[in-house]
């Protein structure tokens, strides 16, 4: 799952690089970020692991979502 998440990042970080219109940006807030995002969708599996690995891995993506959403 923590290689998942890195994956993620690194996709969504080469995304980003080539936005040029605001509109861009938006649909990769929601194709990511929201509701139904990729990230919101890993966030909620996290139901699942064990107690150290939600630790873990809970912190890592919100990390990843606070560096994005910036």
């Amino acid at each position: 799952m923590e290689i998942k998440l890195l994956k993620l990042k690194q996709k969504i970080l080469s995304q980003l690089e080539n936005v040029k219109r605001p509109e861009v940006l938006r649909e990769l807030e929601i194709k990511y970020l929201g509701r139904k995002g990729e990230l919101t969708k890993i966030l909620r599996s996290l139901a699942d692991l064990s107690a150290a690995e939600k630790k873990t891995l809970g912190q890592l993506a919100n990390d990843i979502k606070v560096e994005l959403a910036d």
